[in-house]
């Protein structure tokens, strides 16, 4: 999944979501000039809820 997809699917804005890479804290591929997040990546992110916020 591309970046722009990938920062939907999580809600965040892409500036995050290359953050989130640059950080290790969400893996990408470099599929010639793509960067692509593995699906497995997300579902993980997504059901681990790692996303941070603040917390009650």
């Amino acid at each position: 999944m591309k970046v722009p997809a990938a920062a939907k699917k999580l809600d965040v804005s892409e500036p995050t979501v290359w953050r989130m890479i640059r950080s290790g804290k969400l893996r990408a591929v470099r599929i010639g000039r793509n960067t692509v997040i593995p699906y497995a990546q997300l579902v993980a992110l997504l059901e681990g809820d790692d996303l941070g916020g603040a917390q009650t």
